[in-house]
């Protein structure tokens, strides 16, 4: 799902029809994986992967604060 510019929801067409085709073109490469299953497989795994990576994006900031801004210890805290 994608959101429109009124701010609905919409299918992402685009995602979908653009994995489809760079499977079918990189299926072409290799003339033993040319079934109607093997493209499913392929196309399964690159919508998942797309996703994964979605969410990695969405939450990279609080997963980066998490793991490596530690809280600094400021000079006029350790005076007292």
């Amino acid at each position: 799902m994608t959101r429109t510019d009124s701010g609905g929801k919409h299918f992402n067409f685009s995602e979908v029809l653009g994995n489809a085709t760079g499977v079918a073109i990189s299926n072409a490469y290799y003339p033993d994986n040319r079934t109607a299953g093997d493209n499913a497989e392929k196309l399964a795994m690159q919508l998942g992967i797309d996703a994964a990576s979605q969410v990695l994006k969405e939450f990279w900031p609080d997963i980066k604060h998490k793991l490596f801004d530690r809280h600094k210890v400021s000079a006029s805290a350790t005076a007292h």
